[in-house]
């Protein structure tokens, strides 16, 4: 009653001293008297422990050592130029197959991080081919009588510690060639190994003085040691060390050798059943146990001492950070009691209850977050587990697949409305499809980019669910009812597990660039991609000239027929959005080249980027529009704002580059554009710096640079396809413009 009435008048400041000197000495004067009472004891523990982990890393290098032979064999035993060496025997008529066999063996052995020597035993031939002995006869190689002891099985690996036989002082694998046979291997890889290396690695562990250390196969015979001599005696039956090995449990046992107690510590190896056993005499355990007592109470001493003078004079020092808490938060008045702290400590738990709610309110953008990286493959399988436990997404069925469902013609859609409309519409859009499909399947949703929503749901088949496709023409019939706007929805394939849903993802957002061929408001499927059925570059090649050259001329009526034709007709000629965009970007390419050609500049003709435009749009319908609304008039524009030379000129240009590989002239070409000839000569010098004629040759001449280079067409065809009445002729003109004949150009620029 009295301590207690002490304690309760007593000050937080020497409460501190007492429970300084109560919590630190009294547990130090229990673990002191514990820790010498047991000591030896743990001394023990410990040192079976340490040999437990010395024994184990010896037999981890081992495993390693013998584990990096098996998989050699394998490597060796299923490579094809052994298999059919083996086959068809080692002779002059195989040369190339024997050679191939003894890179094999070589190249194997240069992968491996220690020596060994392989050998290869031809079975239906009595030959041996050995990286040691070179090809010999079976009967001179020193192990052909043990291995035909040993009953070698299918698929099997066979391991033979040394001295097994009769003169056989190294380790051997072996295993038949191929792995899978009949009745009769048609060879057997022989791997030699000198069992000095296990020697060597046991001489490496650092055990102690008079200590020792075996390694003995599942018959009990030494196969490793720290002495050489050892190795291939066998334990009696009789020995207290047999009994010891042939006991299952690793634990610490004794045994006397030589009038010598010993401490046993064994390991046995799970990988091919052999025992490490390591022997440290007990005297050493017991200094040990006697050092390690006076060196506790020594220790416990000095923390008694300090403890004491700790508590005697750092109680002050300890006792500052909690006066400075107090003066903080009772306004600077001196307090001797934790009550302010504690009124603190409830308004910080406030505060926190307050911040928890704030999360709470951002947790489904975090999700959100957390699923786009999950789609995109950004985080690791670690990540992936761990997040996902974060965020209670769990999968209760083995297969997933991703739904995208993109908004159509999001380029309108931005100009139509303002951000907030946007993302009201957004929101209500999700809503509506996550209620679609959640009726049907669990689902995990996000925006995965502007305009676009995407689910991601489990199912226990691998193949499309007619829930599934039930939920996505609903989608598309709801979207269309409620919205002013229409969606594409497309399905990936099912993938297993949540690592799959990145490569599902990818294939979902592959299938809506498809929207371009198949048209918009509707679902897309991987059965709705097909093969394309036809390939035809020479007609799309065409259709473009065609149009460039109605807009050159000024027909904008029949630059829109052939461009019709042209989308008309793509899905039989092209299966890719990519290709089609790539064929509408070199159509621009050719349009800007032409303005760019004829000296004007494609900066101020376009309201915008026309690349950027055109790679925004998804559909043929948008590009079709586009085209013949914006980029067709701007040309036609801006050739009627040229003068009537330049676009003479032009015509002239796009006339020629169709038709220079015909019997072409100045005449042909001033009669197609109907005017007189010498009008033309001098429009065309004054415009572009040279004859038509020195132009027309410049046109053939790079042709046939191009035939040289990456055809095997002769000169005389080549000369024929440009129209010169011989191979002289030709040669002689290339010569002039070129610098070397037409066969030395080949010859120099096929190198």
């Amino acid at each position: 009653m009295n301590v207690s009435r002490f304690f309760r008048n007593t000050s937080f400041k020497k409460k501190l001293f007492y429970y300084s000197l109560l919590i630190s000495i009294v547990p130090v004067l229990i673990l002191g008297t514990i820790s010498s009472w047991i000591s030896s004891r743990t001394v023990q523990n410990e040192v079976n422990n340490n040999h437990q982990i010395i024994l184990k890393q010896v037999q981890q290098q081992v495993d390693y050592i013998l584990n990096s032979l098996d998989k050699a064999s394998v490597q060796i035993a299923t490579h094809l130029s052994v298999v059919k060496s083996v086959e068809m025997g080692p002779s002059v008529q195989n040369f190339n197959e024997t050679t191939d066999m003894i890179n094999a063996l070589q190249t194997q052995r240069s992968l491996s991080d220690f020596y060994y020597d392989a050998s290869l035993l031809f079975s239906h031939y009595d030959k041996v081919y050995s990286t040691r002995y070179g090809l010999i006869d079976s009967a001179e190689f020193p192990y052909k009588d043990a291995i035909k002891l040993i009953q070698i099985r299918y698929n099997s690996t066979v391991f033979i510690p040394p001295d097994t036989f009769p003169n056989q002082h190294e380790f051997l694998l072996l295993r038949p060639v191929p792995i899978l046979f009949d009745e009769v291997a048609d060879g057997i890889i022989v791997l030699h190994l000198d069992s000095s290396r296990f020697t060597s690695l046991l001489n490496q562990v650092q055990l102690g003085n008079d200590r020792k250390l075996f390694i003995l196969n599942e018959q009990g015979v030494i196969i490793a040691g720290q002495e050489s001599t050892d190795i291939g005696e066998k334990l009696a039956t009789t020995s207290q060390l047999y009994q010891i090995w042939n006991e299952s449990e690793n634990r610490l046992q004794s045994l006397k050798v030589n009038n010598v107690n010993y401490s046993i510590s064994v390991q046995k190896s799970d990988y091919n059943e052999w025992t490490y056993i390591a022997l440290v005499p007990s005297s050493q355990l017991a200094q040990q146990a006697y050092f390690i007592r006076n060196t506790t109470w020594a220790i416990v001493s000095i923390i008694i001492l300090l403890w004491l003078f700790v508590a005697m004079f750092g109680s002050n020092r300890l006792y500052n950070p909690v006066r400075r808490l107090l003066g903080k938060i009772s306004d600077g008045k001196e307090a001797d009691g934790l009550e302010a702290i504690d009124s603190f400590i409830q308004k910080m738990v406030f505060t926190n209850e307050q911040l928890r709610s704030k999360l709470g309110e951002q947790l489904p953008y975090i999700k959100d977050s957390f699923s786009l990286q999950l789609m995109r493959g950004e985080l690791s399988n670690s990540e992936i587990i761990q997040k996902s436990a974060e965020h209670h997404i769990t999968l209760q069925s083995p297969y997933v697949c991703v739904l995208l469902a993109d908004m159509d013609g999001y380029y309108l859609f931005q100009k139509q409305y303002d951000e907030k409309d946007r993302s009201l519409l957004m929101y209500a859009l999700r809503k509506m499809v996550e209620e679609i499909v959640e009726e049907k399947l669990p689902i995990v949703t996000v925006t995965s980019t502007l305009g676009q929503i995407a689910i991601v749901t489990d199912s226990n088949l691998s193949t499309l669910e007619p829930d599934l496709l039930n939920a996505a023409g609903e989608i598309l019939v709801r979207v269309r009812q409620y919205f002013t706007f229409t969606v594409t929805v497309s399905l990936s394939l099912k993938r297993q597990g949540l690592t799959g849903i990145p490569i599902a993802y990818r294939e979902a957002s592959e299938l809506l660039g498809y929207r371009l061929l198949l048209g918009d408001d509707r679902l897309i499927t991987q059965d709705d991609i097909k093969p394309s059925v036809q390939q035809s570059r020479m007609t799309l090649v065409r259709w473009q000239k065609q149009i460039v050259s109605s807009l050159v001329n000024g027909n904008q009526e029949e630059a829109e027929t052939v461009l019709k034709e042209l989308v008309k007709s793509l899905p039989q000629y092209i299966q890719s959005s990519e290709t089609v965009l790539g064929l509408f970007a070199y159509l621009i390419g050719e349009l800007e080249f032409l303005i760019v050609d004829s000296g004007g500049e494609t900066l101020h003709l376009f309201d915008e980027d026309p690349y950027k435009r055109l790679y925004g749009m998804d559909t043929l319908g948008h590009i079709t529009d586009w085209l013949i609304e914006s980029v067709f008039p701007s040309i036609i524009g801006y050739m009627q704002g040229m003068d009537k030379q330049k676009r003479l000129v032009q015509q002239a240009l796009l006339y020629t580059k169709e038709h220079y590989l015909t019997d072409l002239s100045l005449q042909q070409t001033a009669d197609h554009l109907n005017v007189p000839h010498y009008q033309l000569s001098k429009a065309f010098k004054e415009e572009t710096g040279r004859n038509f004629s020195d132009y027309l040759i410049h046109l053939r001449i790079e042709k046939a640079k191009e035939w040289l280079v990456h055809t095997d067409m002769e000169l005389k065809e080549i000369s024929e396809k440009l129209r010169y009445a011989t191979v002289q002729n030709l040669s002689r003109i290339f010569k002039q413009m070129v610098g070397v004949p037409p066969g030395q150009y080949r010859k120099q620029n096929r190198m």
